[in-house]
């Protein structure tokens, strides 16, 4: 399975519109997260929502997922369809699923937490891909703790709560592709951060505060103030001050930044640097700054 880099050995789907069985599928996503929860350490797994439907949960303190060593797991929207089964009947394969057609929203709080040491020989891995949440998501472990990859696609947040990193760190790094999400807040973790296609909306506040992270992001936009380490930027929008804190390294290509407030790295065909000729306001315009409109 793409998501988790090697096959799974363990997958449940969560449903409220298909007969459950407590093991294969789970009609809440605490059930689902409880089974994986009670897995050994380094195995890799899926928790597949089935349903368009929302999910209203708290998966916070003794709900939380946890990661072990070398674990891998992915939180994903989709179906899980039935096979034929060789000996007659039907079956649902570990490792199968058809993200088509499904949209699932996840209503709550949601942590994530891992208990493998910084520099471990098998770091952990978790994604989620294709569902809408409204709720706060925290990664999060004991000081010493690490999380080794982190990849977040299709993601749609609401601009009010915030993606926190809390004590732990990221050793290969936080990937957002195609999310529209409120703020990142990394902290003073040391790691790398990846934005793609996703708009990070700080809701009024800043967007990214991570002041030692190496900051690449390509097509984006960025709503409020973003500090990182170091920067590399293409085609992005960054509509409120960019402060990198190493300004030596990096570069900004045909990308916007706001200039007042703002300490950068090198740039190439920048906006404001080449402002249009004849035309008066420099800023970016946006058609509506309201999800929907």
């Amino acid at each position: 399975v793409a998501l988790l880099g090697r096959d799974a050995d363990f997958q449940v789907g969560v449903t409220t519109r298909l007969p459950t069985d407590g093991a294969t599928l789970v009609p809440t996503v605490a059930e689902a997260v409880a089974l994986w929860n009670a897995r050994p350490a380094g195995e890799a797994g899926l928790i597949v929502l089935m349903d368009n439907d929302r999910f209203e949960e708290d998966l916070t303190g003794a709900d939380a997922v946890i990661l072990g060593e070398g674990s891998a797991l992915a939180i994903v929207s989709a179906d899980w369809p039935e096979e034929d089964a060789s000996g007659g009947g039907t079956q649902r394969r570990v490792g199968t699923l058809s993200a088509r057609d499904r949209r699932a929203a996840f209503v709550g709080p949601m942590e994530i937490v891992t208990d493998a040491i910084l520099g471990a020989a098998l770091p952990n891995r978790f994604a989620m891909n294709g569902l809408l949440m409204d709720g706060a998501l925290t990664f999060e472990g004991a000081a010493g703790t690490a999380f080794g990859r982190i990849d977040l696609a299709h993601l749609g947040t609401s601009p009010s709560h915030t993606l926190t990193l809390s004590n732990a760190a990221i050793e290969d790094g936080l990937t957002l592709t195609r999310c529209i999400t409120g703020r990142l807040n990394l902290g003073t973790v040391e790691t790398d951060l990846h934005i793609v296609q996703t708009i990070v909306d700080g809701n009024g506040g800043p967007a990214v505060t991570a002041s030692a992270v190496d900051l690449d992001v390509n097509g984006s936009t960025l709503i409020g103030a973003t500090g990182a380490g170091e920067v590399e930027a293409v085609d992005t929008i960054f509509d409120g001050p960019l402060v990198a804190e190493r300004t030596q390294a990096g570069c900004l290509q045909y990308s916007y930044y706001a200039p007042i407030g703002s300490r950068t790295p090198r740039r190439y065909r920048c906006q404001p640097d080449l402002a249009l000729e004849g035309l008066d306001d420099e800023e970016p315009g946006f058609g509506d700054r309201e999800r929907g409109q």
